[in-house]
């Protein structure tokens, strides 16, 4: 990384996630068990913004000491890993198939239930939570995998699936509710003159950062429920960080 490609942040910690603070929302949410662990943070940054620039962008976004400070990463990263999550859509329409009765996740608006399974230390009492983590589950291929690729879908999947202590909603309405409202406030569109379409400007990227052999950022990055999103506003110069950590409460 060198000097000359260097990006540098501000922190915005006036700026606060409209979703994550409503009232309403945060009932759910700590009824979900995300309260307080899923957060968000915004940051400007001082350079253009290329699709190239991506590595470049982690590595200095996660040596600042602006966004260590806010992050409370006290720990050196030696190293980050990012993949680049699809983001196109500009709909909610994504989800009619799952709200579809024919395929057997929702009747009548509320989850059909299931038999219980635990996994990675989740109880998935429904078919909703079923068909997103177990291959097996006859859902599981409702949507293909580079739909499930899509950000909206993991943000879905992340709401949905909850912390360490959910309580989970019975109807599906909740969950889509939230979705969209975070997907609306975290992801920016714009509108082609041409045509008047949609589409997202957005650059989204899932990341982990390293300490010497061992992640730090989320800590234990395997667990579907331990995440750490940048995403990036090229036009405004702006970089959300949404993160969430599997487990016990963390203090805000």
């Amino acid at each position: 990384m060198s000097a000359e490609s260097r990006f540098t942040f501000i922190a915005l910690p006036k700026k606060v996630s409209h979703t994550l603070n409503n009232k309403d929302n945060q009932e759910n949410l700590l009824k979900w068990g995300l309260k307080s662990n899923l957060n968000v943070q915004f940051y400007n940054f001082n350079q253009e913004f290329k699709i190239y620039d991506k590595q470049d962008f982690v590595d200095s976004f996660f040596h600042d000491p602006a966004v260590r400070n806010s992050l409370n990463l006290f720990t050196p990263v030696e190293r980050v890993e990012f993949v680049t999550v699809p983001c196109a859509q500009v709909s909610m329409r994504f989800f009619d198939k799952m709200k579809n009765e024919e395929n057997g996740i929702v009747r009548c608006g509320y989850l059909t239930e299931c038999l219980d399974e635990f996994v990675d230390g989740m109880l998935l009492q429904d078919n909703l939570r079923q068909m997103m983590v177990m291959e097996d589950h006859a859902g599981f291929n409702l949507y293909d995998a580079g739909e499930k690729q899509e950000f909206i879908f993991q943000l879905f999947k992340h709401v949905c699936l909850g912390g360490a202590y959910a309580q989970h909603d019975l109807k599906i309405g909740p969950y889509l509710e939230m979705t969209k409202s975070l997907y609306k406030e975290l992801v920016d569109v714009e509108k082609i003159l041409r045509t008047n379409e949609l589409r997202v400007r957005s650059v989204v990227m899932r990341v982990v950062c390293y300490a010497q052999d061992h992640p730090v950022m989320p800590a234990e990055p395997d667990h579907p429920q331990n995440f750490m999103y940048l995403i990036v506003d090229p036009f405004k110069r702006q970089v959300a960080v949404l993160y969430h950590k599997f487990g016990g409460y963390v203090a805000p």
